[in-house]
């Protein structure tokens, strides 16, 4: 599929970013022990020379968590961006199938804005009354969490996170990637969906 932009993000440069702002973290918490435990804080961030070892662990572990719940919202919205595009594809073509016809109505309906579009009351829904199964309902179901969980990190985090439907704790970008990626690779599988053959 040919990318809207150079900045459209894909699942897997998402997932690559994921991995190198661990790998980053991880390195940067191994020389910030070392350096407190040295004396010598040469090279670490300003913010760390007058931590002890216990305030600097505290540091990185809040930006770890900060790190996860920034990736798993990197991810969701890579997969957002992949189907919105799919639908601009399959609403604005030639195809003559009950789900292109579908996104056709939904995008005029919605004034042909495509920031108007509801991935998770609109094109979701589609795909589920065109493919009912229940392979792609449970699928279907993890991502809306997924959506619940974007809308509360893209919205400030004021409610309380029991309404996600998940523990914060579980949304893990390795969990995240995996489950998103096999909704987008079972949607490319499905027959009506001439884009991706």
């Amino acid at each position: 599929m040919k990318l809207p932009n150079e900045l459209f993000l894909t699942l897997a440069s998402a997932f690559a970013w994921c991995q190198n702002q661990a790998l980053a973290l991880r390195l940067l918490r191994a020389k910030v022990v070392q350096s407190i435990a040295g004396g010598a804080f040469a090279g670490i961030p300003r913010g760390f020379t007058h931590m002890s070892q216990e305030q600097a662990d505290d540091l990185l572990e809040k930006s770890s968590l900060e790190l996860n719940l920034i990736a798993c919202f990197q991810l969701i919205a890579a997969a957002e961006g992949w189907l919105k595009h799919d639908f601009a594809l399959g609403s604005q073509g030639r195809s003559a199938t009950p789900l292109c016809a579908d996104f056709a109505s939904i995008y005029k309906n919605r004034n042909k804005q495509m920031n108007n579009i509801d991935v998770d009351g609109g094109i979701l829904d589609v795909w589920k009354k065109h493919h009912a199964s229940r392979e792609l309902s449970d699928l279907i179901g993890k991502f809306r969490t997924f959506m619940n969980f974007r809308h509360w990190i893209a919205h400030g985090r004021f409610w309380e996170p029991s309404r996600l439907g998940m523990a914060v704790g579980k949304f893990r970008p390795d969990y995240v990637y995996q489950e998103t990626a096999s909704l987008l690779d079972h949607l490319k599988t499905l027959p009506e969906n001439f884009r991706w053959q």
